[in-house]
């Protein structure tokens, strides 16, 4: 007997919606995927940007540190103290220390460089970057060797300058949600003309589906509607 016009036929629904979830959680994976690797992103550009003025200011420091007639002498420069001031709402810590580790001026408290960090750099005097808690808060910092030699005073010194992270940490949360926007509309868009092309590919299969409830079950002439190669 054929079947009635009117019944229930959830064969093609069910496909479609096995589709679309299929679909719909590689989307997302790859939602979450893509928003930490923005996250990362976001927080190592902050970081970098932020990193460049904490070293353009200790090397000016670096710069003003003399020893003359037995004395260590700091003359620290307005320009050190205004690249700092681009993050006004950060606070900002400094240190020198002399050869023998004793502070020559700044806040002798500062926490010291890991002491890998400092023995794997001191011999290229490369500026050694390092996060510490300092007063309750988390501080990014900078700690740049420079030798003197010759006289009593030479040695290699130590300037560190570190920073709070509110002005990075916020640079760091722009990018990732200007980031996780951008990544939510494309994925929205492409979900979108992926829904479009399930419907579309879905059409022959929802053709041969009408044709065939609308004829009887004994009736073997062959199909009018063309069917994909799958359904032949």
């Amino acid at each position: 007997a054929a079947v009635p016009a009117h019944a229930p036929v959830r064969t093609l629904p069910a496909v479609r919606r096995t589709l679309l979830a299929s679909i719909a959680t590689l989307f997302a994976l790859a939602t979450v995927a893509l928003f930490f690797a923005a996250r990362s992103y976001g927080q190592g550009a902050a970081d970098r940007s932020y990193d460049h003025l904490l070293r353009a200011s200790a090397l000016s420091m670096a710069d003003s540190v003399a020893f003359v007639q037995g004395r260590w002498q700091v003359d620290l420069p307005y320009a050190a103290l205004d690249l700092l001031a681009m993050a006004p709402q950060d606070r900002a810590f400094y240190r020198i220390a002399g050869p023998d580790e004793a502070t020559i001026t700044g806040y002798a408290d500062l926490p010291r460089p890991p002491a890998t960090l400092a023995a794997g750099d001191a011999e290229g005097l490369q500026p050694v970057f390092f996060t510490a808690s300092y007063r309750g808060a988390p501080m990014r910092f900078v700690a740049v060797p420079r030798s003197i030699a010759g006289g009593p005073g030479s040695g290699r010194f130590w300037v560190q300058v570190g920073q709070t992270r509110q002005a990075r940490d916020a640079l760091a949360g722009d990018i990732v949600w200007r980031a996780t926007a951008a990544i939510a509309v494309l994925m929205a868009c492409v979900f979108g003309l992926l829904w479009l092309g399930v419907d579309r590919s879905l059409r022959p299969l929802a053709q041969l589906q009408r044709e065939l409830l609308e004829r009887d079950a004994a009736d073997l002439r062959p199909v009018a509607s063309p069917v994909p190669r799958e359904l032949a």
